[in-house]
């Protein structure tokens, strides 16, 4: 009898955490204009985004852009991937933010994935992937010249991991 009653507080703890979590409000809701500045302040928080839905991912759908400075939106764990009829729709995500911090040690190893890509043939003749490669390495200095500018030694990229997307008709 006690192990039942146990089990059952239990299963009853769990639900309530479940529906706490559930029911969250974002913390604030941001537009792309203001989310590069806003951002740091809300790191892993759920927060509410609203804007045009610029650009959707054709390979995966798994990535979606919204507004003119093109605010990164990845589909969670939980979240299907996006519609790509949502381009040129104004949209509200719900989201977590996420930080990555890219160092001068990410970008040696990014670095050195780029060099494993781009390869000459005989008679030094380029091959398809190397124009890639080139602009990948072109991208890696310009993200060396501004960690080395910034007071951290680092640079945050800030995401908005999507727990919920919907079309504002």
């Amino acid at each position: 009898m006690k192990k039942l009653l146990f089990l059952f507080v239990l299963a009853g703890l769990i639900a309530a955490c479940q529906n706490r979590n559930n029911n969250q409000e974002p913390k604030v809701v941001l537009t792309p204009a203001n989310f590069n500045t806003e951002a740091p302040k809300f790191v892993d928080q759920l927060v509410q985004i609203n804007g045009m839905a610029v650009h959707v991912c054709r390979e995966s759908g798994k990535r979606l852009f919204l507004g003119e400075e093109r605010v990164k939106i990845v589909a969670g764990n939980k979240t299907a991937a996006f519609d790509i009829g949502l381009e040129g729709s104004n949209v509200s995500v719900t989201g977590y933010i996420r930080e990555q911090k890219i160092d001068e040690a990410y970008l040696d190893n990014l670095g050195k994935e780029s060099k494993e890509v781009m390869h000459k043939g005989e008679g030094g003749q380029s091959h398809e992937g190397d124009s890639e490669a080139e602009n990948k390495q072109k991208q890696i200095n310009t993200l060396r010249q501004k960690i080395a500018a910034s007071d951290q030694g680092y640079i945050s990229i800030y995401t908005v991991e999507a727990v919920s997307v919907k079309e504002e008709k």
